[in-house]
């Protein structure tokens, strides 16, 4: 879930800046883009102030927590777009959003979502033995080291 509510703080960010930059009489003052900023301004008023902390090396990663709800919000947003499912408005009135509403690309987009989400319930079950403190073998703790930074 961290890199998809990554991915989707970025996909609401490219929202609102294109709704901030169309013609005043074009604006989208909408439920969508209500939505984006708060969950962008949740997700940045937990984060920027450790960016703006230079005297401490490191987070720690319990301080992160808080940015979750608004990463999970995100994500839930995206999904729900490329789903067709709507927050107030259809999201093809969205500025720079060219989203096609006929049934073969909703379809489309409902399939991506279902793997994205299955394949994010067999990662979690892959790493759950880890995240939860469970005793595991050496080799199935390295099998989870991924990247540089883990072991």
């Amino acid at each position: 879930m961290t890199w998809g509510g990554v991915a989707a703080l970025l996909v609401l960010l490219w929202l609102v800046l294109r709704s901030f930059a169309s013609h005043p009489s074009q604006r989208l003052v909408s439920s969508l883009a209500t939505a984006s900023t708060f969950v962008l301004v949740g997700y940045l008023s937990g984060w920027l102030p450790w960016v703006l902390t230079l005297s401490r090396s490191a987070v720690f990663q319990f301080y992160a927590v808080v940015l979750t709800p608004f990463s999970a919000l995100a994500l839930a947003m995206v999904l729900g777009m490329l789903c067709s499912v709507s927050i107030g408005e259809a999201p093809a009135r969205v500025p720079g959003l060219r989203l096609t509403f006929n049934e073969d690309a909703i379809r489309g987009r409902r399939v991506a979502v279902a793997l994205f989400l299955v394949a994010a319930t067999v990662l979690a079950l892959l790493f759950f033995p880890v995240w939860s403190g469970m005793r595991v073998a050496d080799w199935f703790w390295q099998a989870h080291m991924w990247l540089p930074g883990w072991d």
